[in-house]
């Protein structure tokens, strides 16, 4: 089990996303996933944003959560659905096809928020707003886990390249000080990417809790 990371040096989107669900859809349930969710129990509600191939929500479903999982591509929202129906377990899951930047969640709803190496791909513009809306909707004590890249990450010189959000610690401890840290694991390190090709990685990994209400 490990924390794969997505993606290639292909710019053409099509190709990229399509040879990343070919290359990830078996893969097992992401390590900060599996240990955020020590910290949850049924019946709960999940929000999986950016679901990919649906491994990370399937392994959701089976721990009894009801999921919604939201990814702005078809394939990903197909093969996430099939996952589901294939483990009779749809009747748990809400499946939507769409950006970050139109994705706008209720308010306490949710006990997880979970968003593997997903986020970072949410536009500079909107992000502020999004990572507001995604504290917002928050239940308290719920909990937030995921990755963001750090600003030494290959990515952050290549313009081209769909990732848009690159932090330095400052900035990430900044936007999360109003959450308790539960895990957090600064990795930075050269290796490759699910596609196989070499990549300087900057990243960190989360597992953050909202506060209880003082009321």
């Amino acid at each position: 089990m490990t924390d794969q990371q997505p993606l290639t040096s292909i710019t053409d989107p099509d190709e990229l996303w399509q040879k990343f669900f070919e290359a990830t859809d078996n893969n097992e349930p992401r390590e900060t996933l599996v240990e955020a969710l020590q910290n949850i129990s049924p019946p709960a509600n999940a929000l999986d944003l950016g679901c990919g191939c649906g491994n990370d929500t399937l392994a959701l479903l089976k721990q009894g959560l009801t999921v919604t999982a939201v990814d702005a591509q078809e394939e990903a929202v197909r093969r996430t659905l099939d996952k589901a129906r294939k483990n009779n377990l749809d009747n748990q899951l809400t499946a939507i096809e769409s950006t970050f930047e139109n994705y706008q969640p209720q308010p306490n709803t949710f006990d997880l928020i979970y968003s593997g190496f997903a986020l970072p791909f949410c536009t500079k513009d909107h992000f502020p707003i999004f990572w507001s809306s995604l504290l917002n909707a928050l239940k308290p004590g719920g909990i937030l886990a995921g990755q963001l890249f750090g600003n030494r990450d290959e990515w952050v010189n290549k313009p081209e390249h769909p990732a848009n959000i690159f932090l330095s610690l400052d900035e990430f401890n900044s936007m999360t000080k109003s959450l308790e840290q539960l895990h957090f694991r600064e990795e930075e390190r050269d290796g490759t990417t699910a596609l196989d090709c070499a990549k300087h990685w900057h990243v960190y990994h989360f597992i953050l809790r909202k506060p209880l209400d003082k009321s």
